[in-house]
């Protein structure tokens, strides 16, 4: 577990709940939600990088395709124009458990040929989850 503590995201947490709270379909609110959390993903990752040594690659454009919900997990999933090629990362999956104090959330990059995920990053109630790396 990696912690990123010095990393306030609450109130963008706040609005992202705000915008998934009725979502049932993909409208312009999950594509604000999706940009809200790419930034999110982008200080993490840079943050990690820094503290690690770690490569790190500007995240670009998730583009969500498919939105589920349970209760009051939001799942959303589509493709990503980050890490691509190889053992990249083409597909994404991002588990949002609303409801939560503090937003609990993780995203899970796939390479789509081999169905391997590549990439694990989850915000845990004590810091950041990242795996594979």
């Amino acid at each position: 577990m990696h912690n990123a503590s010095n990393l306030d995201f609450s109130e963008t947490e706040a609005r992202i709940t705000d915008l998934l709270a009725g979502a049932q379909e993909l409208d312009s609110s999950v594509h604000s939600a999706i940009a809200s959390f790419e930034a999110i993903l982008c200080d993490v990752l840079g943050l990690l990088c820094r503290k690690h040594s770690w490569r790190y690659w500007h995240l670009d454009a998730l583009c969500c395709d498919s939105l589920s919900r349970s209760n009051e997990v939001v799942t959303l999933q589509g493709t990503s124009d980050w890490l691509t090629g190889g053992d990249g990362c083409e597909l994404f999956r991002l588990d949002v458990a609303l409801g939560t104090d503090p937003l609990l959330y993780s995203f899970k990059f796939t390479n789509s040929k081999s169905g391997k995920q590549t990439l694990y990053v989850g915000k845990t109630p004590s810091g950041w989850v990242v795996n594979g790396a």
